[in-house]
């Protein structure tokens, strides 16, 4: 499969250079939030969800295998980020939601 070329029409391409690939380049955002999650945090968020760490239900809600989240309960995996997004996002919609205590 060929490179794509990027060049802006009208505009001829630079000396001793024919086009130049297309590439992704990926700059840091700036204000970036940590979107790791650590084990015990990972823990901590299951349970306050009222999952199993290992159960299927668990798995089927989390886009993972049985078997991937045994590895991250047994800390031999990382939680993946978007698992770690998505357990993030769950806990504050619940932490939002929850009905305010009558006096």
């Amino acid at each position: 499969m060929p490179l794509k070329i990027a060049r802006p029409a009208g505009i001829a391409a630079p000396a001793g250079q024919d086009f130049h690939a297309v590439g992704s380049i990926r700059r840091p955002r700036e204000n970036r939030e940590n979107l790791s999650v650590t084990h015990t945090e990972y823990l901590t968020l299951i349970y306050r969800l009222g999952l199993k760490p290992c159960s299927k239900k668990t798995a089927k809600y989390l886009g993972l295998s049985v078997r991937q989240l045994q590895r991250i309960y047994a800390a031999q995996a990382s939680v993946p980020k978007p698992v770690a997004l998505l357990l993030r996002l769950y806990n504050d919609l619940l932490a939002n939601n929850k009905p305010a205590k009558k006096s």
